[in-house]
């Protein structure tokens, strides 16, 4: 019997002087050889996440909650041990891979939740999203969201890095930005003629934009024309820039004329989608002068009998003098 308790007693203690000899050589970056697994979840308020954001006008921000879960056989009395020390996990986040008119990053790019076997207590990091007017409108963008957990082994446990991605959705809002530039505001022309003056459309927005124009003001006598509406292309298409031209014409008839009068317009820019209505930009009112001078020789209305009955009287006194000579002769 004693000398099954010395063996027993010899045993351990030279297993004893072993493990601290292998506990001595083993560097801590090696340590650890029961190992287990981890996974990281992260959750977001998705309502939050669909407000569409509109193009220059700042950025959104919405909270991310994450945890972090260790699995496997052992992993419960892995997570014992950890919390014991006061060891928690480490993810650091970044954002993945976005289009050029799209603006995204996290704060604070690294946090440290608690271990747990199943998914227990979060940490917070707040991702903020903007865009900028090169954003097609209520075209949905996904933003990668990159999340890399590492956790610190200890001589018994290791659990090895893993690296998960999360997509969040965003919508960028209609831009509503036009630009109608006239070429002239002011124009001298002869009586009978008619100004043209020349207006360049810009859709700085984000989606095709339909030019709405409507003559507001207008000097009594005069006539004006304009197209009622025209579409142009968004910033980022090759075709964002379109010409349309107002006419003028003011009173004419026989005489001398010096008439000057002004014309107003308003110009606004409108969008229709399914999920948004009818999005308006303006209106905006644009000022146009005319000065019609000088003599006009064509005949009005109430000219053409008069110049009927002279023509009359001097065809019939060149007649009656036609015959006179001829008697004469």
């Amino acid at each position: 019997m004693m000398k099954n308790f010395r063996t027993i007693k010899v045993t351990l203690m030279i297993g004893l002087l072993l493990s601290s000899i292998i506990a001595i050589f083993i560097p801590v970056t090696s340590a650890g050889f029961i190992t287990c697994t981890s996974d990281v979840k992260l959750t977001y308020d998705a309502e939050a996440a669909s407000t569409k954001i509109i193009p220059l006008k700042g950025s959104i921000t919405i909270p991310l909650n994450i945890s972090v879960m260790v699995k496997g056989i052992f992993a419960e009395l892995a997570v014992n041990r950890y919390n014991s020390m006061g060891v928690t996990a480490s993810v650091d986040l970044s954002v993945g891979e976005t289009p050029n008119w799209a603006s995204a990053f996290i704060r604070p790019n690294v946090i440290a939740p608690e271990l747990s076997v199943g998914w227990g207590p979060s940490e917070i990091a707040y991702l903020e999203v903007s865009f900028t007017e090169d954003a097609p409108a209520f075209h949905r963008v996904e933003i990668p969201v990159i999340m890399h957990v590492s956790i610190p082994p200890t001589l018994v446990f290791r659990i090895p890095d893993i690296t998960r991605e999360a997509m969040i959705s965003f919508e960028p809002a209609y831009l509503p930005i036009i630009d109608a530039t006239p070429r002239f505001t002011y124009k001298e022309i002869s009586p009978g003629q008619i100004a043209t003056f020349e207006i360049d459309l810009k859709n700085k927005g984000n989606a095709e934009t339909e030019f709405l124009f409507d003559i507001i003001e207008i000097p009594k006598g005069w006539s004006a024309s304009i197209v009622s509406n025209t579409k142009v292309s968004p910033a980022q298409d090759k075709e964002s820039e379109k010409t349309v031209r107002l006419f003028v014409q003011p009173p004419y008839g026989f005489g001398y004329h010096d008439d000057r009068g002004d014309i107003v317009i308003s110009v606004k820019g409108r969008y229709f989608a399914p999920s948004a209505g009818t999005l308006e930009a303006g209106p905006y009112l644009y000022r146009f002068t005319v000065r019609s001078k000088g003599f006009d020789f064509t005949p009005g209305v109430g000219m053409i009998p008069v110049i009927v009955i002279i023509a009359l009287l001097i065809g019939g006194a060149i007649f009656y003098y036609i015959k006179k000579q001829q008697k004469t002769k």
